[in-house]
């Protein structure tokens, strides 16, 4: 029971760290990314959560909760960084239930944009999360949006401690409904 029980952790905590973490560098004095030339858009689509085979893996492997069809994720961008919020999110997690609901959010995410409208994120972090005595530490934030349509494709690696049975976590967040890892 107490495996099950660090596992439910795991999935909450890293889901939570994955939007919650700042994989920024400290830089705090931005008063928040807002800037006059700020914009905002609602994607909508699906958010999953996946297991990875090992550490050094940047794939999905086996699907640890039930995936959110039509799930908001709204994003604040100005010229060169995002952030994502979800509010309200539930997890199902496969065999356990639920988790209670979280506002999510992430901040300060460099993107590089195209001319097509096309942006790309890769971003390596380190960033380490407590919660309640336990953490889980980020490690990547990598896919594409579009500023004009509702395509997004991304993913957010993260680590849980031992405590949480150092699991790697792969998380996906894909719009509009096409999957990832299958």
């Amino acid at each position: 029971m107490k495996k099950l029980y660090s596992i439910a952790m795991l999935l909450m905590l890293v889901a939570s760290v994955s939007f919650l973490a700042s994989c920024s560098d400290g830089d705090d004095d931005n008063n928040g990314g807002n800037t006059a030339q700020e914009e905002s858009q609602v994607y909508t689509g699906t958010l999953r959560v996946y297991s990875r085979a090992s550490l050094e893996s940047e794939a999905p492997d086996v699907e640890l909760t039930t995936p959110i069809n039509g799930q908001a994720v709204n994003m604040a961008r100005n010229a060169s960084v995002f952030g994502l919020s979800i509010k309200d999110l539930v997890l199902e997690i496969t065999g356990m239930g639920t988790t209670p609901p979280s506002t999510l959010s992430i901040s300060d995410v460099p993107y590089t944009a195209s001319e097509g409208g096309v942006c790309t994120v890769d971003y390596s972090c380190n960033v380490k999360i407590d919660l309640l005595g336990t953490y889980a530490t980020v490690s990547k934030v990598k896919g594409t949006f579009t500023k004009n349509s509702n395509v997004m494709d991304l993913y957010i690696l993260a680590l849980g401690s031992p405590e949480l049975l150092d699991m790697p976590v792969y998380i996906s967040v894909v719009c509009p409904g096409t999957t990832t890892g299958e």
